[in-house]
């Protein structure tokens, strides 16, 4: 018996295909469809609805503001939560379930908001959708450092980034072809009827291995607190190179309804800004793809370096664009960012299991990471925001060509700090 016992423990583990790396990543569709189109689309053409056209700037940079700092709250809780989880449906699956299905109920409640609605009520239901979805991105998130063999990381990272890619990809165009002919009802209808699909499909793909002896025990209070700087500098590195490519990105992400509208002058804005959108994502679908079986094999840092130096360059490409407006060099200029965007996506998740400081932690620790993409979601609109409004009775053109100057040097930033982490090739 003991013989028989010994030789199930070292069977060795199926082998991570990409089918099971499509199924691991499946769950990234209909998180990054939400906010690809509520997020990109919908969100600031509500809010101009709400508050007007003078103001619109300013609270698409405030609002976000609530919802990100309590998914940053939510999310390291989640994960510590779920990494001492014993139950027996697994340690991260009912906690996806949960987020997944709470934020089903709220989507649908924003619906009806337009002219003449309470914007308080509307900014306390984007909060409401934030903490929803990161309880279940929460605990999502810990899924990949579980199941993904380390000579596996830099493809599963790649399938995580093309199915995120499309996932926003598919939510920009269905919420920017609604929103010109439907209005927003719709578009919430799809976006719940997205999710509950995805839920279902991640729920049925994913198989969680036994949670570890340790993983079992009781949750201590110390178990909260973020690992210290001095023995794990790589993570915090991690976090800071992340970080500032995430500034990059929603720099401008949010207002490119706005720029399209307000600078460029084109026709049918909404959109239009979904095409530019569309264009960036889809330029980075064979990056992603490519780029995590680069990194398993030639290392993540160069890949790191190479997709910061093309955002870079998109963005500031389009600085002179602000006064000159050509929309298909503007959308040339889209396709660089997102191939960029793509190399990062690619190597985003693989890099930092390389150095997660306690693999026991791992909920925990990558939802600290996780921050590091959803704090900047809200300071960079909001700094945006702030930026634009006070350059609005000036020029709009001079404010956007600041916006994408500032967005170049985030993307160089990224390129600086990368230099500094030691404990992944």
């Amino acid at each position: 018996m003991a013989e028989a016992s010994m030789t199930v423990r070292e069977a060795p583990a199926p082998p991570f295909g990409a089918l099971r790396q499509l199924g691991l990543a499946v769950f990234s569709f209909p998180y990054n469809f939400i906010w690809g189109g509520v997020g990109s689309i919908v969100l600031p053409l509500q809010i101009a609805a709400i508050v007007g056209e003078a103001q619109k700037e300013l609270y698409t940079g405030v609002i976000p503001v609530l919802a990100a700092v309590l998914s940053t709250l939510i999310g390291p809780v989640v994960g510590a939560r779920s990494d001492r989880s014993r139950s027996p449906l697994g340690r991260r699956r009912p906690h996806i379930v949960g987020g997944a299905l709470a934020a089903a109920l709220v989507l649908p409640l924003m619906a009806g908001f337009g002219t003449g609605s309470n914007v308080l009520v509307y900014a306390v239901l984007v909060a409401g959708l934030g903490v929803t979805t990161s309880w279940a991105k929460g605990a999502y998130t810990a899924l990949f450092a579980d199941v993904v063999p380390e000579e596996r990381r830099g493809a599963a990272s790649g399938w995580q980034g093309v199915l995120g890619s499309l996932g926003l990809l598919c939510g920009l165009l269905v919420a920017g072809q609604l929103a010109a002919v439907a209005g927003f009802g719709p578009i919430y209808l799809v976006t719940t009827a997205v999710l509950l699909v995805g839920l279902v499909l991640t729920v049925v793909a994913v198989r969680e291995p036994p949670a570890s002896a340790r993983a079992q025990g009781r949750a201590r209070p110390f178990q909260m607190m973020i690992p210290p700087y001095h023995t794990h500098r790589d993570f915090y590195w991690t976090l800071f190179t992340r970080g500032f490519n995430t500034m990059g990105i929603f720099t401008f992400y949010t207002f490119v309804p706005f720029f399209m509208a307000d600078v460029v002058r084109v026709p049918d804005a909404p959109r239009q800004a979904s095409y530019f959108l569309a264009i960036l994502l889809v330029a980075g679908l064979p990056t992603a793809l490519l780029g995590g079986m680069l990194a398993d094999r030639y290392g993540r840092k160069r890949l790191v370096v190479l997709s910061g130096g093309m955002m870079a360059l998109g963005a500031a490409l389009l600085v002179p664009l602000c006064f000159f407006p050509s929309p298909p060099l503007i959308f040339a200029c889209a396709m660089i960012i997102g191939a960029g965007s793509g190399a990062f996506q690619a190597v985003d998740w693989a890099l930092v299991l390389d150095v997660l400081p306690d693999m026991a932690d791992a909920g925990k620790d990558l939802n600290i990471w996780t921050a590091s993409r959803i704090l900047p979601q809200s300071i960079a609109p909001l700094l945006s925001g702030l930026l634009l409004n006070a350059l609005k009775p000036i020029s709009l053109g001079l404010g956007y060509a600041l916006l994408w100057g500032v967005a170049a040097l985030w993307f160089s930033l990224t390129i600086l700090f990368i230099g500094k982490v030691r404990g992944s090739r």
